[in-house]
């Protein structure tokens, strides 16, 4: 897939997530940052390999975005530890590549020596990222009063001996603690990042990943997005698009409501029509898709994703094309954006039926809002194209409830 590199995968998720709540990404790198500097102090390993295990530390606290406030870091840190731990494991276990790594992930907040079951580097991996998240928050909470030694009496049972030993050298030889509060650490992670290496396979399961982080916002928008890249797709191959077409269409679909991340939860839900101010701040996250992704995917996706408000008779946002400005790729993703949306129930109406849908469609074609070719084939192979798409939501709802129903399970194993 060269429709963007592994460096920019992982870019792309951080700064998504950031969205949400910055705070926990900004500690997920710092966090990240120790674990690399412990791991090359240790050496024996590859710069790849360095890079695959400060990308998992850089997401070790994800689960936290499904809690009530992100940046209670000392609340979920050092007293309500296990929710997030679990759903951290079950996120990347099930979401991305790194399946194996993600136990580290289940057991970073345990005491090392309770750690004994475990395969050699994920032991490590989980005492590395235990010790490098107790000192950046004491770091953080208490200043020129810190004192990195602090742990030092816990070392071999609370905490790795080895783990403390790298950490204490590292402060020493290279002055991290300094980098990390003046922010000149992050020039040393991007470089390190220079290495991330994910074949193709991996890319698109880190991009459909993606898809299940605007999910923490609001499971509709993260559904939604889906079902809309499979009528995308099979609206393409109604219309002849080559392969490459259809996987910019796919890829754009999915992440062409990556901004609304932005928008508060509150707005997303409200059960009311939206205020024209709200309205306007909702119209935003177009712009802020655009930014998350320009530079980073290849413009043809770019471009497309940001044209899903575009409207034939140039009354749409945020560019005001018109239809003979639009390509057929973006005309399809405009049909599908607004039937995705409409097959859906939200907070402010239920879910429309199959002729409310095309009812609408028809009458928005008729008044050039929408292309009238790619709305009549959408109406003569709805039941097709819906059956393709509805499969697709009940294989997310599926994955929903997997993470939901495996928290609670493992959650209570825990808490034993």
């Amino acid at each position: 897939m060269d429709y963007i590199s592994s460096k920019n995968i992982f870019y792309l998720m951080r700064d998504t997530l950031k969205l949400i709540d910055a705070r926990v990404m900004s500690h997920g790198s710092r966090v990240a940052y120790i674990v690399y500097k412990m791991m090359k102090c240790k050496g024996g390993m590859e710069d790849f390999e360095m890079a695959d295990q400060a990308m998992i530390a850089t997401f070790h606290d994800i689960g936290v975005y499904k809690t009530d406030d992100p940046g209670d870091m000392l609340r979920y840190e050092a007293k309500e530890y296990i929710p997030h731990s679990v759903y951290s494991y079950l996120f990347l276990k099930y979401l991305s590549p790194f399946e194996r790594e993600s136990r580290a992930l289940l057991y970073h907040h345990m005491d090392y020596i309770r750690l004994g079951k475990l395969d050699a580097d994920i032991r490590d991996l989980a005492a590395y990222i235990n010790i490098a998240e107790k000192m950046d928050i004491y770091h953080n909470a208490m200043g020129s009063k810190f004192d990195y030694m602090m742990f030092h009496k816990y070392s071999g049972n609370k905490f790795s001996k080895e783990g403390l030993e790298l950490f204490y050298q590292v402060v020493k030889e290279e002055d991290i603690l300094t980098k990390l509060k003046e922010g000149t650490y992050k020039a040393e992670l991007d470089e390190l990042f220079e290495n991330l290496i994910f074949p193709n396979e991996d890319k698109r399961k880190l991009i459909q990943m993606l898809m299940y982080c605007i999910g923490f916002s609001s499971e509709n928008y993260a559904v939604g997005s889906n079902e809309c890249a499979c009528i995308c797709v099979e609206l393409g191959k109604k219309f002849m698009l080559t392969e490459e077409e259809q996987d910019i269409l796919y890829y754009a679909a999915l992440l062409h409501d990556i901004g609304m991340l932005t928008v508060p939860k509150e707005m997303i839900n409200a059960p009311r029509k939206l205020t024209e101010e709200e309205m306007k701040f909702l119209r935003g996250h177009v712009k802020k898709t655009e930014s998350l992704l320009r530079g980073r995917m290849k413009d043809e996706i770019v471009n497309l994703a940001i044209s899903h408000h575009e409207r034939s008779d140039g009354t749409g946002y945020p560019m005001h094309t018109t239809g003979e400005q639009q390509s057929r790729s973006q005309r399809i993703l405009q049909v599908a954006d607004k039937v995705s949306s409409m097959s859906l129930e939200w907070s402010f109406r239920p879910a429309r039926s199959k002729k409310e849908i095309t009812d609408h469609i028809s009458q928005k074609a008729a008044r050039n809002k929408l292309n009238t070719q790619v709305t009549n084939t959408m109406i003569t192979f709805y039941d097709a194209i819906m059956g393709k798409a509805q499969a697709q939501v009940a294989e997310s709802m599926s994955m929903y409830k997997k993470l939901n129903d495996d928290y609670k399970q493992i959650s209570m194993q825990f808490t034993k």
